[in-house]
C-alpha cells in the first residue's frame, strides 16, 4: 500500500497536476479530468487504483453538480459526492478533520468564488480557503496566509482567461503563470509543515550527506559536516562521494561512514541505461534503503534536468523524511522540503561553501539540535605513515640548504578541464624567476596525467633534466594525503583553481591561485579572505567571464579557443603578487 503524503508532497509536482486538472475543467473535458484525478489520488493519498477510479468518478460528479448549479441549494448537491470522498480520505490518512465540516468548507470557497471574487477583492475567498486548510492540517488560519494568497492569485488568473473566452476575444491563456502561483502556494504550505515545534519534530538519527564531487570540491563541504556532527552528535553522519572525494575526507572524525560510488558510470543518459549500470544502480540503492536515513543533504547545485534526475532516484529509493538542498526553481527539484534558494555559482557573493553553510543552517532551523560554533576551516586528516613519508621527502628536497625557499607549482588543475590550464609557458617564466631572485627550489605537483606538462615547464624553464635539481617533477609521484602533507611543508604554492590550489587553503600556506573561465567567486580557497590566498584574474573587463559555471548552468567545459581570461594574464602580474608575501623558510610540516 502506497503511503499518502498530504504532509509529504512536493509541490512543483502537485501544482504541475492541478494545474492541468484546473485546464481540464475550464475546456469542459471530463474525461481528462477524471484520469487526471485518479493519478492525483494514488499520488497525494495513497489510493489504490480501484478506490482512486471510484473517488476521482465522486470529485468529478461534485464539481460538474456544481458547475451546472444556479443557486446554493443547487450547489450543495455537490456535497453528496464531497461528503463520501472526504470520508474515504479520512479514514486512509488517519486524520483528525471532520468529512462533512471539511466537505462544506470545501463547497464554501467553490462559491465564494463563483459570487464574491474579482481582482481587488480577494480577502473572502482567501480566508475561506485558508480555513480549508486549517481544518485539515489543523494549523491556524494566520499561518496559512501565504498559501491562501497565491492560490487566490492563480484564480484570477483562471478567471480572466474564461471571461477573455466568453467575451469572444482569442486569449492566450495563462497557463504558466497559474502553474507558478500554485506552486508558491503549495511551497508556502510545505514551509509551513516543516516548521514542526521543536518539542514534536522527530529526532535526527541517521543522515546522509551527498557530495560526488572530485578532491578540491569534497574538501569544500568539511566545515559543514563538521557543523552537522556539532549539531546532532548522536546522529550517525554517513558521507556519500567519489573515490577521488573519499581520499581527500577519509579519517575525519566527525564522519561514520564513507560511502563511494562510481558517478562517472552516469553521467550521461546512455550510460546509466546500459545494463550492466542500471543493475549496478539497482542494488547500490537497494543498499541505501536498508540504511533508514531520515535525513539527507544534498551538496550540489542542481543544474541539469538529468542531475536532477538522479538525486531525485535517490531521495526517492531512500525515503527520507528531510531532503535539504539548493533550490534553483527547477521543477524536478520539488523534492527538496528543505531548501534555500540556489543564487547560482557565486551569486549573491557566496562561496561554495557558504552555501553549504546555509543548508547546515537551514537543517536546524526545521529540526533544532546543539548550538553549533561553525569554523569554516577544511582540514583533512594524515596517516602518520604518509606524515613520515613526506618529512623524509622534505628534508631531502632542502638538502644542505634548509633556508632555501620551497615553492610548489601546480600547473595542471584536474581532469574535468584543460581549460583552466594557464600556459606552461608562463609557469617556466615564473619559476626562473623564482630560481634566479629568490634562490628557490620548484616542485611541479600533479596528477600523474599532468607529468608531460610538468616536464614541459622543466624544459622551457632550461632545465631537461634533473641534475641541477632546481626544479622538480613529482607528479603521479605522491597520494593526495602526501601532496598535502608536502604542501604544508612549502613556502608558496602557485597554481590554476583546482584541487591543489584548494589543498594549499587547507594546508595554510601562502598562495597565488589563477582563475580563468572559472567562477573564482564560487571557488576561492580557504585563506582568500584572510589575504593568505591570493586571486590573480585577466585584468582586462571581460563580459563572457565565467564561462565555467556560470550563473545557474555550467556554461561551457571548454571555454573558448583564444581564452583571453588566461593568456593576458603576464608571468609581471604573477611575480608582482608574489612579492606581496614575505615568505621564510616554514617549519611546519604539517596540515591539520
Amino acid at each position: 500500500m502506497k503511503t499518502a503524503r498530504i504532509f509529504d508532497f512536493e509541490p512543483v509536482r502537485l501544482a504541475q497536476t492541478e494545474t492541468a486538472m484546473w485546464q481540464a475543467y475550464y475546456d469542459r473535458r471530463p474525461a481528462k479530468l477524471f484520469g487526471l484525478s485518479v493519478r492525483l489520488l494514488q499520488e497525494q493519498l495513497g489510493f489504490n487504483p480501484a478506490v482512486a477510479l471510484y473517488n476521482a468518478y465522486r470529485l468529478t460528479r461534485a464539481a460538474f453538480a456544481f458547475k451546472l448549479g444556479q443557486s446554493r441549494p443547487e450547489y450543495e448537491k455537490a456535497l453528496r459526492w464531497l461528503v463520501p470522498f472526504y470520508q474515504t480520505a479520512h479514514r486512509r490518512v488517519k486524520a483528525r478533520w471532520n468529512p462533512q465540516e471539511v466537505a462544506e468548507s470545501e463547497l464554501e470557497w467553490w462559491i465564494i468564488h463563483r459570487h464574491d471574487f474579482q481582482p481587488g477583492q480577494t480577502a473572502n475567498l482567501e480566508k475561506a480557503l485558508a480555513k480549508l486548510c486549517s481544518l485539515v492540517y489543523h494549523l491556524p488560519e494566520a499561518d496559512l496566509v501565504g498559501y491562501a494568497r497565491y492560490r487566490a492569485e492563480a484564480m484570477l488568473f483562471t478567471d480572466e482567461d474564461v471571461r477573455a473566452r466568453e467575451r469572444g476575444e482569442t486569449v492566450t491563456p495563462h497557463w504558466n503563470v497559474i502553474r507558478d502561483n500554485l506552486e508558491k502556494s503549495y511551497q508556502a504550505l510545505s514551509d509551513r509543515l516543516n516548521q514542526t515545534p521543536p518539542e514534536t519534530a522527530p529526532p535526527i538519527k541517521r543522515i546522509l550527506a551527498v557530495k560526488l564531487a572530485d578532491l578540491g570540491d569534497a574538501l569544500l563541504v568539511v566545515p559543514a559536516l563538521r557543523a552537522l556532527k556539532q549539531a546532532y552528535p548522536a546522529a550517525q553522519l554517513d558521507v556519500l562521494t567519489t573515490e577521488t572525494g573519499q581520499k581527500g575526507l577519509a579519517g575525519l572524525p566527525y564522519i561514520d561512514n564513507l560511502i563511494v560510488f562510481d558517478k562517472y558510470l552516469f553521467d550521461y543518459p546512455g550510460q546509466a541505461l546500459k545494463p550492466g549500470n542500471l543493475a549496478q544502480a539497482v542494488r547500490f540503492l537497494t543498499g541505501l534503503r536498508r540504511e533508514h536515513y531520515d535525513t539527507i543533504i544534498f551538496f550540489h547545485h542542481f543544474s541539469l534536468n538529468f542531475g536532477i534526475l538522479k538525486y531525485r532516484a535517490v531521495a526517492g529509493v531512500v525515503g527520507a523524511k528531510r531532503n535539504v538542498g539548493l533550490y534553483n526553481g527547477a521543477r524536478l527539484a520539488g523534492f527538496l522540503n528543505v531548501r534555500i534558494e540556489d543564487k547560482g555559482f557565486g551569486g549573491g557573493d557566496l562561496a561554495e561553501r557558504d552555501y553549504w553553510r546555509q543548508l547546515v543552517e537551514a537543517l536546524t532551523k526545521v529540526a533544532p539540535g546543539q548550538p553549533i560554533v561553525y569554523d569554516s576551516r577544511p582540514e583533512i586528516q594524515i596517516e602518520p605513515l604518509a606524515q613520515g613519508k613526506v618529512e623524509n621527502l622534505l628534508a631531502e628536497l632542502r638538502g644542505k640548504k634548509p633556508e632555501r625557499l620551497l615553492i610548489a607549482i601546480g600547473a595542471g588543475g584536474g581532469g574535468y578541464t584543460i581549460a583552466r590550464r594557464w600556459p606552461a609557458v608562463n609557469y617556466a617564466r615564473v619559476a626562473q624567476v623564482l630560481i634566479q631572485q629568490k634562490k628557490a627550489r620548484v616542485v611541479l605537483l600533479g596528477t600523474p596525467g599532468e607529468s608531460s606538462l610538468n616536464e614541459q615547464i622543466r624544459a622551457l624553464a632550461g632545465q631537461p633534466d634533473e641534475d641541477d635539481g632546481s626544479i622538480i617533477n613529482l607528479a603521479g609521484r605522491t597520494s593526495e594525503k602526501e601532496v598535502a602533507a608536502l604542501l604544508a611543508g612549502c613556502d608558496l604554492f602557485v597554481g590554476n583553481d583546482g584541487g591543489l590550489a584548494q589543498l594549499a587553503g587547507v594546508a595554510g600556506i601562502p598562495a597565488v591561485v589563477i582563475f580563468g573561465p572559472t567562477n573564482a567567486t564560487a571557488w576561492q580557497p580557504f585563506g582568500t579572505e584572510e589575504g593568505r590566498v591570493k586571486i590573480v584574474q585577466a585584468a582586462m573587463e571581460l563580459p563572457c567571464r565565467p564561462c565555467l559555471y556560470r550563473g545557474k548552468t555550467l556554461g561551457s567545459r571548454l571555454g573558448c579557443a583564444a581564452r583571453p581570461c588566461l593568456t593576458t594574464i603576464t608571468p609581471g602580474q604573477v611575480l608582482e603578487t608574489i612579492q606581496g608575501f614575505e615568505l621564510s623558510y616554514r617549519k611546519v610540516n604539517s596540515a591539520e
